[in-house]
Order: structure tokens, then C-alpha cells, then sequence
């Protein structure tokens, strides 16, 4: 495997990681303050929707990074979301400029 298509499998599953634990902590304060039921949380219907979320939340991040590089394009303003604009390097296997 190339070293870019690595980068960017990686970008792409340290996103969803992170959606995954902010739903886990969702879940987990849902638990204790709200008094959820843990079965809720053992059933297909969340399994697939907490599976939907992840995947929403990556496609989101990945559209916010671009807009946050191509915007500075047209603005021709030297401060950028530096953040955003690595990540949509990460997402598109370019290489950082500079």
C-alpha cells in the first residue's frame, strides 16, 4: 500500500474513532444522569443508527475540511483553519504546502 492511501485510511478512521467515543460518552451520561435503560443500547436499531452517525460525522468533517481549504482561495486571506485545512490534506492524501 502506498503511503498515501495509508494517510488517508488513517484520517479516516481517526474521525470516526472519535465519533464513536463522543456516542459512547452520550451513552454512557445518558446511563448514569438520565437513567437510561443499558438494553436501549444492545439493540439493532441503535447499533444502526449509532453506525449512521459515524458515518455522517466522517462525510461532515471531510465537506467542512474542504470548505475551510478551498474558502481561503477565494478570500485570499492569509488566516486559514489551519486544522480543517490538514485534515482535508489527510482526507485527500495531498501533501501540506510550505
Amino acid at each position: 500500500m502506498k503511503r498515501d492511501t495509508v494517510a488517508i485510511i488513517r484520517a479516516h478512521l481517526k474521525t470516526a474513532c472519535v465519533a464513536a467515543m463522543l456516542i459512547q460518552i452520550v451513552e454512557l451520561v445518558s446511563i448514569q444522569i438520565g437513567g437510561t435503560s443499558e438494553t436501549v443500547f444492545e439493540t439493532l436499531r441503535f447499533r444502526l443508527v449509532a453506525g449512521s452517525i459515524i458515518v455522517l460525522f466522517v462525510v461532515l468533517m471531510r465537506v467542512a475540511s474542504y470548505f475551510a481549504y478551498v474558502e481561503p482561495m477565494y478570500r485570499r486571506s492569509p488566516e486559514t483553519q489551519r486544522f480543517l485545512i490538514r485534515m482535508h490534506h489527510r482526507f485527500t492524501g495531498r501533501e501540506m504546502p510550505g
